[in-house]
């Protein structure tokens, strides 16, 4: 790794013509002539970046910092704002070395009076690696060509003039690098040998395109250096890479406590079910679309009913099943599920709503009318021949209110999807990577649960790698930007 400069020593850079190649002439991604740029002192495996000169901006890359006199009269010394303003250049926020400024020579090595008008925007970061000796003796003027796929995605055009200078590693080394792939199954080790094998100790660029062992492929949509987004940087061995599938299979859990029926007085007024099917699900499903990710997703509504005791006779049953008892509440519950649509396309999101709401109108009814049987009076014919012929009883009540989210089943609802996809390593789906399940509460996020649920719900997603998103439904376009 080359070492900074010294503290007041002038970095130099150079303008140079750029040429764009294809693959007839070179599969390499850069050819780059070191010997054409003596001044720079790059050596095989520098990082060196191009960035393109702009004569349609009044923005100066290079400003004027300060006159120095000398025996050949006023010399102007530019400095190099590149790593003065990381917002314009979307490189490393972090502060230049005190002191140090930047000679601009042009291609002739002579030095520029004035500075160049450079296009941050198009910056590209690549190592330095030494040119065939054939290439040199064919192509003498060549001083530095990327490849026409690398052209098109940063702008550069043939014979362009561009900035050329050396890039220090800590600075456009990248924090992360997300990678987006589809219709494949990639373990953990799959992913920690693609990134070891294609991205360790190489520059990556927005929108590359990868191949691992001819069957692999993926994209790189994001780089960050330091938090910031960037065009290209350096995959040194502290960057971490963020893969992402973009086939992957949703279980989205909506609690339909008692706050879903309520009124969103913060907001535009409408019942919290409306803020759900109206804004957040649409929104998340336009974002997929916009990707263009095919998730298979699946919709589960989910409550915990609460009844009062002294209200239902006893040996009542809901759904032929005995209720759960809740003596601290003197009441009993029980859990409802009602599966609305099961591992159906993203891209049909039409129909899954429109399903979602058809079961919306009917969920509260259907949870709440139970088959009622009252205990057969016992009386005598006296009784029978004054009193007549008896009322018909119903045969169901309407009993039991949703509780509210902070007591309701959200643990019973997570452990249904992981115990769903516990079995998932037997006759593994190879075109879908990753499960996720999201639970939209519209509550506040805080529950009271059980400690032993609790814990063995956290044994078995840290067992089966699945991720929980709980999303209230206070504010979800924060939440929204984080799902791919």
């Amino acid at each position: 790794m080359p070492k900074s400069a010294a503290s007041g020593a002038p970095k130099v850079q150079k303008v140079c013509t750029l040429w764009t190649h294809d693959d007839s002439l070179s599969r390499e991604d850069v050819l780059f002539n070191i010997d054409r740029f003596s001044e720079l002192a790059i050596s095989p495996g520098s990082l060196v970046k191009i960035v393109a000169l702009n004569q349609n901006t009044s923005v100066r890359d290079f400003q004027e910092l300060a006159r120095t006199p000398s025996q050949d009269g006023s010399r102007r010394i530019k400095l190099d704002t590149a790593r003065r303003a990381p917002s314009t250049s979307g490189f490393s926020s972090r502060k230049p070395h005190s002191g140090s400024f930047t000679l601009t020579l042009d291609e002739n090595g002579h030095r520029i009076q004035g500075g160049r008008d450079v296009d941050p925007a198009k910056t590209y970061v690549f190592q330095a690696k030494a040119m065939g000796p054939d290439l040199k003796t064919k192509y003498p003027n060549l001083q530095v060509s990327i490849s026409d796929h690398i052209a098109r995605n940063f702008g550069f055009r043939n014979r362009m003039q561009v900035m050329l200078s050396p890039a220090e590693h800590d600075l456009y080394s990248a924090s992360h690098v997300e990678i987006s792939f589809r219709d494949e199954y990639l373990s953990r080790a799959d992913m920690w040998r693609f990134a070891i094998a294609e991205l360790s100790g190489k520059t990556v660029y927005k929108g590359q395109k990868l191949l691992f062992m001819g069957t692999i492929k993926a994209t790189v949509k994001n780089v960050f250096v330091d938090g910031q987004t960037t065009h290209s940087a350096y995959f040194s061995t502290m960057t971490k890479p963020v893969f992402r599938s973009e086939s992957a299979r949703y279980v989205l859990f909506l609690q339909m406590s008692k706050e879903m029926w309520n009124f969103d007085t913060e907001g535009s007024g409408e019942i919290m079910f409306n803020k759900v099917i109206n804004g957040f699900l649409p929104d998340l499903f336009k974002r997929w679309q916009r990707l263009d990710a095919k998730h298979l997703v699946t919709i589960i509504m989910f409550t915990r009913m609460q009844y009062d005791r002294g209200f239902l006779p006893d040996g009542t049953q809901a759904n032929g099943l005995p209720f759960d008892p809740d003596a601290a509440a003197g009441s009993a519950t029980r859990d409802f599920y009602r599966v609305v649509v099961s591992e159906m396309a993203s891209c049909d999101w039409i129909n899954i709503l429109y399903q979602l709401k058809k079961e919306f109108r009917k969920f509260l009814r259907d949870v709440s009318v139970m088959p009622f049987s009252p205990p057969k009076k016992q009386a005598t014919g006296l009784q029978e021949a004054f009193e007549g012929e008896p009322e018909p009883e119903p045969e169901s009540i309407i009993a039991g209110t949703p509780r509210t989210s902070d007591k309701g089943n959200l643990l019973e609802a997570i452990n249904l999807a992981a115990l769903q996809y516990s079995k998932d390593y037997i006759d593994r789906d190879l075109v879908r990577t990753g499960i996720s399940v999201i639970v939209i509460s519209p509550g506040s996020g805080i529950f009271e649960v059980d400690y032993n649920m609790l814990k063995l719900t956290t044994d078995i997603l840290l067992g089966s790698g699945i991720g929980i998103d709980l999303r209230p439904t206070t504010d979800y376009k924060k939440w929204l930007k984080l799902m791919m």
